[in-house]
């Protein structure tokens, strides 16, 4: 492959490569992770930032995180209610689209009822049903780990 070649087809991939990166840029209400320090001291002029020695830097005054805990409350991690396991595997049965799954699953056990020549309409219940089942059993057991890993949370707190 020739020189000339090579670098048409290197320019062609980075100029594709960008465009596709500003097609997946999201819109996020977080830009301080880009800023320099001396930009972040300028926004944030109340966190007293040391621009020499950064680890060092004193943060909010007192009077300044007395206001802001006044004005936003504690930076605490909310209390888990205390449901138990049933309840809150019952729960996984209430959702809307896992209702609408099992409606259809008897509207086509119905239809089989009526004719029991249609067996596509059987298997497309029994489906139905397993993915009923399966994705209730995935909720469940995602808010279960979720409740867990909040308790070690709460415990890493105190």
């Amino acid at each position: 492959m020739t020189k000339t070649r090579k670098a048409n087809i290197t320019d062609v991939s980075t100029v594709l490569h960008n465009h596709l990166l500003k097609e997946l840029e999201l819109e996020c209400n977080f830009f301080e992770h880009t800023l320099t320090l001396e930009q972040l001291n300028d926004l944030h002029p109340l966190s007293r930032i040391n621009l020499e020695h950064p680890e060092s830097s004193k943060g909010l005054n007192k009077d300044e995180a007395a206001s802001r805990l006044a004005s936003s409350g504690r930076n605490v991690i909310s209390a888990i209610t205390s449901r138990t396991a049933t309840k809150l595997f019952l729960k996984q049965f209430s959702h809307t689209f896992r209702l609408m799954l099992l409606t259809a699953a008897l509207i086509c056990f119905i239809i089989y009822a009526l004719d029991t020549t249609r067996f596509i309409e059987i298997y497309l219940a029994v489906a139905l049903v397993i993915i009923f089942f399966v994705l209730c059993g995935t909720s469940y057991w995602q808010e279960q780990y979720a409740k867990r890993v909040n308790l070690k949370i709460k415990i890493l707190q105190k």
